[in-house]
C-alpha cells in the first residue's frame, strides 16, 4: 500500500504504506489541497501498515519543519498513530520530540479512536 490520505469531518489522515517516509509530505500537500478538507483542521499520521522503516532525525526534522508552516491550516496538535513495537514508538517519539521544538503538541496513540477523540474531531 502506498502513502494516502482521507479526510474525515475536519481531520486530514495521512497513512503511510509500503512506500515509506520519503513520500509522506506529498500526501499532506494533496490532502491539504483537495477542497473536501475544511481548515482549520487536525493532523493525524497512521504509520501502523509501514513495515518498520526509520527515518533519522533530520528528516524527521525537516518534515516538522514543513508542517509547523502550515499551522493556519492543521493547527498545533497533531496525532501520531503506531504500534507498540519499540523502534516504531521510538520514531513517533522521534517525532513528537522535533515538533515540541516548534510549539506543537503530538500525542502518540495505538488507537484511531484514542486519536481522533484527542484531536476532537471523532465526526
Amino acid at each position: 500500500m502506498a502513502v494516502r490520505y482521507e479526510i474525515v469531518g475536519r481531520i486530514l489522515i495521512v497513512r503511510l504504506g509500503r512506500a515509506g517516509f520519503p513520500f509522506l509530505m506529498e500526501a499532506v500537500k494533496a490532502g491539504l489541497a483537495d477542497p473536501h478538507f475544511l481548515s482549520p483542521g487536525a493532523l493525524l499520521f497512521d504509520v501502523r501498515d509501514n513495515p518498520g522503516q526509520r527515518p533519522r532525525y533530520p528528516e524527521v526534522s525537516a518534515d516538522v519543519e514543513f508542517l509547523s508552516s502550515q499551522r493556519e491550516f492543521i493547527g498545533g496538535r497533531w496525532a501520531y498513530l503506531t504500534t507498540e513495537e519499540p523502534a516504531r514508538f521510538g520514531v513517533g517519539r522521534m517525532f513528537q520530540s522535533a515538533a515540541e521544538t516548534k510549539g506543537v503538541t503530538v500525542a502518540l496513540f495505538t488507537e484511531e479512536k484514542e486519536a481522533i477523540a484527542w484531536l476532537g474531531n471523532a465526526d
